[in-house]
């Protein structure tokens, strides 16, 4: 089963140029069986997602969130719809009120999944001393917005915080869908069920058209 678990769509994140449905379009062309809307500081509202789901019945559609902390980290969380969660774009630093050890803390007692999206900022890596005390559970390997050069870094980032490692698209239009992917061993159907395979590492990596099933 073939998941992105991290988009964007233009009806909730001003950085999308195409909208929810011509993504959910395109992606089930492009043979993923399931993809996230992880929107800047924004959910689906539940009644848009239900007529999603209804309309779209071949693939499995989820509502995460992209949220921005005070050290300008952006993480993926999934399982959660706290209204704490959400916010409006930052104009500043002063307009941010999660740390990223709050948010990994938060997320993890309350049962959600999180991840670090593209760990690069200006012209290097993210050291490691940036996460203090506690790490997400995965970090993004390769992404549209995450070049191969820094795949061998990420891993060994990840092996010091003792993170997973996910593939995704990052998608903003319905050209960035479908190459980059975690594949899950066995299906899901639900946010909880997702999450759980996640957790137990029941998934490989899809790298691109040509290179998958990277654990």
């Amino acid at each position: 089963m073939l998941v992105d678990l991290h988009t964007h769509h233009r009806n909730r994140s001003q950085c999308a140029k195409d909208d929810e449905e011509d993504m959910i379009q395109s992606a089930i062309e492009r043979g993923l069986d399931g993809i996230v809307f992880t929107d800047h500081g924004k959910f689906v509202p539940k009644k848009r997602l239900t007529e999603l789901r209804k309309k779209y019945p071949k693939i499995c559609l989820w509502s995460g969130i992209e949220i921005t902390t005070c050290e300008w980290c952006d993480f993926v969380v999934i399982g959660l719809r706290d209204k704490c969660l959400e916010y409006d774009i930052p104009q500043s630093v002063h307009d941010l009120k999660w740390t990223a050890d709050e948010l990994i803390k938060y997320v993890r007692k309350k049962g959600g999944w999180i991840h670090l999206c593209h760990p690069s900022f200006q012209n290097g890596l993210m050291p490691p001393a940036m996460m203090e005390r506690r790490a997400p559970y995965a970090i993004e390997m390769r992404s549209n917005t995450i070049p191969e050069h820094q795949m061998h870094d990420i891993q060994d980032m990840a092996l010091i915080w003792g993170c997973r490692l996910v593939a995704v698209s990052d998608a903003h239009d319905v050209n960035g869908l479908g190459r980059y992917a975690v594949r899950l061993n066995g299906r899901v159907r639900t946010e909880r069920q997702l999450i759980n395979k996640l957790l137990r590492n029941e998934y490989t990596l899809k790298l691109g058209e040509e290179n998958e099933g990277i654990s």
